[in-house]
């Protein structure tokens, strides 16, 4: 039977002590670059079975007790090191980081070897990162706290890093205040009280005159964290909306569509506000731009699996609008053709059958246009909506004769027509 991780911690313990001791030019920097992919294999396979322990001849707590010691020398590496083992110690962390919100997102609810169950030394390793932050230059401040956020399974609770955190949103280094929002943003997705602070103080900071244009943009991204629980969602959805509004900075409007979008995703109720908020940007005057994120991020909420929301006119001609843009990339008819297939079908029956005709006119519309691409994929895609959207009428325009005749007309119509040339 193959090793697991943590039959495997004592000798990765006694590697990184050795490495980490060694007088040899980038031996400890390749030591900590080693046991980054270790550690991540650990997390993902943290928890041990009881006939795993008899197997490899673990004791019970073995494995607990190796992970806080690597941890444990990561934390001194970190502490005592220069610049670039920080560095490469933070990126090993990130990538851990990364990793367990990958697993998350595919339900994995186990935090691996950096859950506070696991490490008995928690405030141990806190202490450490905060000597660095306290003693350090801007470069070190931002690298701990950025350790911090990578680290908020543990840190989240502790009021010291919890200041540190929160105090260094203003700062007037630019590299310290987006390390400081990064760190805030990871310790909002496991602490509630915490977050309901940090979006106070986010929306102060974003409405600032003195707010730099690189910290309203990391800020803006950092809306993103604010989704649970729902109550925080509707209120970071409500003031990231304000925030829009108020703001003429494109380049802030389209990162903060993009957060509140991954607010929205998460919550159903929140859906029709964001939809309606994304429709609003979908109109010429709004720029390119913001009408290309509208529709990607429409899309996004659409591949999250939550698209049961009302398809009402106004957002279905607005995407018709954009299928006619001329100066759109193809790309971005094809998603907008994608939407239309997926919100029209189940809402066909809400809609009036006046406003279905001129609906079913538009797609002819757009199927015809779109049968002149040269790509063979959106030709197929066009038609194959079409065929979707023309099932769905007929089988709820059946008990309305002469809709439903009208709408068969012009399909028989628009085929014959295809077919003669």
């Amino acid at each position: 039977m193959e090793k697991t991780p943590s039959a495997c911690a004592m000798q990765w313990n006694i590697e990184l002590e050795r490495d980490l001791r060694s007088k040899k030019p980038g031996k400890s920097i390749e030591a900590i670059l080693d046991i980054g992919p270790r550690l991540e294999w650990w997390s993902r396979e943290s928890n041990l079975h009881a006939a795993e322990y008899k197997i490899f001849g673990l004791i019970p707590g073995e494995d607990k007790l190796f992970a806080n010691a690597i941890l444990l020398r990561l934390a001194d590496a970190f502490k005592s090191g220069d610049k670039h083992m920080k560095i490469c110690i933070v990126k090993i962390f990130l990538s851990e980081l990364k990793q367990r919100r990958q697993l998350r997102g595919q339900g994995r609810k186990d935090e691996g070897i950096l859950s506070k169950d696991k490490v008995d030394s928690y405030r141990e390793l806190l202490t450490r990162i905060k000597i660095v932050f306290d003693s350090g230059n801007i470069e070190e401040r931002a690298l701990a706290l950025v350790l911090f956020g990578c680290w908020a399974h543990i840190a989240k609770d502790s009021a010291d890093v919890r200041y540190l955190i929160l105090s260094s949103l203003w700062s007037m280094h630019i590299l310290e205040a987006k390390a400081s929002l990064f760190a805030a943003g990871c310790i909002s997705e496991l602490a509630d009280d915490f977050a309901h602070v940090f979006l106070e103080m986010l929306g102060g900071l974003l409405v600032s005159s003195e707010t730099s244009r690189t910290i309203r943009l990391a800020g803006g991204r950092a809306f993103a964290k604010m989704w649970c629980p729902i109550l925080l969602a509707d209120i970071a959805h409500k003031t990231g909306v304000n925030l829009i509004l108020e703001s003429s900075e494109e380049e802030f409007s389209l990162v903060m569509l993009v957060s509140l979008s991954k607010i929205a995703s998460k919550w159903t109720p929140l859906i029709p506000r964001q939809v309606e908020l994304l429709s609003s940007f979908m109109t010429k005057d709004r720029g390119l731009s913001l009408q290309v994120i509208a529709l990607k991020c429409l899309r996004f909420i659409l591949t999250k699996g939550m698209y049961h929301f009302p398809a009402n006119s106004n957002v279905t001609l607005k995407l018709f609008g954009v299928i006619n843009q001329l100066d759109f990339p193809p790309a971005l008819h094809f998603d907008a053709l994608r939407v239309l297939c997926k919100i029209l079908p189940p809402n066909l029956d809400t809609i009036p059958c006046t406003e279905i005709l001129t609906i079913f006119s538009k797609f002819l519309q757009i199927v015809e246009f779109k049968l002149q691409s040269p790509v063979i994929s959106e030709r197929v895609f066009a038609i194959h909506v079409l065929a979707c959207i023309f099932d769905k009428l007929l089988g709820i325009l059946k008990d309305r004769s002469g809709i439903g005749s009208i709408v068969s007309s012009r399909m028989l119509t628009f085929t014959f027509d295809r077919i003669s040339y």
